[in-house]
């Protein structure tokens, strides 16, 4: 599989919990500094593919012989899109249920994260392009898949995955508590608007994840 790990950022080695910060430029950021690079690297081809042959079909008679034969081809290029995500899943989920007994992770609404920003008649939405783009990354990265698979192999392994509340995790200093989205100018980057604290967003919403991770395990 896949991964590598960034630079010590500093936080437990051996942590009893393990935090994980999920993304889109990455697929998951560890509180450890392990990172597992976003799956679209991967798949970009057939993504493309698959948006042609979607173009030839819309340019067919529906119930035609060729429309049938293309809508064949469409319904190919889904499965190899759909059996690429089932075994990244598998394999990310299989090498962290493997190494750690207890994982983190943000309790994410994906069903209303990937709904469609057009809004109605009366109340049309905004950034409908860019948002459309953000859903299609969310879901090539087959999120929900990896989050269930880790949770059964977790559980056959006397562990657990502990869904977390994700608000501000990324904009949360772990250093000294401050919240502010001030305190992540950017996408990779988090710097402390209180105290300084400098490091890579995702590291820092994986921290956070995995404390909050520590906080549910120790009111059960």
């Amino acid at each position: 599989m896949d991964h590598f790990k960034v630079v010590d950022p500093g936080y437990a080695a051996e942590p009893k919990v393990l935090g994980l910060d999920l993304g889109v430029a990455r697929f998951l950021t560890a509180s450890d500094g392990t990172v597992f690079p976003a799956l679209t690297k991967h798949y970009e081809r057939l993504q493309a593919k698959l948006a042609r042959e979607q173009r030839r079909l819309a340019r067919k008679r529906k119930g035609s012989n060729n429309w049938v034969k293309q809508r064949k081809r469409v319904a190919a290029v889904h499965r190899k899109l759909r059996n690429i995500r089932a075994d990244f899943a598998h394999q990310v989920s299989t090498a962290l249920a493997k190494s750690h007994g207890w994982v983190a992770a943000e309790d994410l609404n994906l069903g209303g994260m990937t709904r469609s920003a057009r809004g109605t008649q009366d109340a049309p939405g905004t950034g409908v392009r860019q948002k459309a783009g953000l859903n299609r990354s969310i879901l090539a990265q087959g999120w929900g898949l990896f989050l269930d698979n880790l949770a059964y192999k977790l559980a056959e392994r006397g562990g657990a995955l502990i869904r977390v509340d994700p608000a501000h995790t990324s904009q949360l200093c772990p250093g000294c508590g401050h919240t502010d989205a001030a305190n992540r100018p950017d996408q990779a980057t988090f710097a402390c608007r209180a105290c300084g604290h400098t490091d890579h967003a995702d590291v820092v919403g994986a921290v956070n994840v995995r404390q909050r991770g520590i906080e549910a395990l120790a009111t059960v």
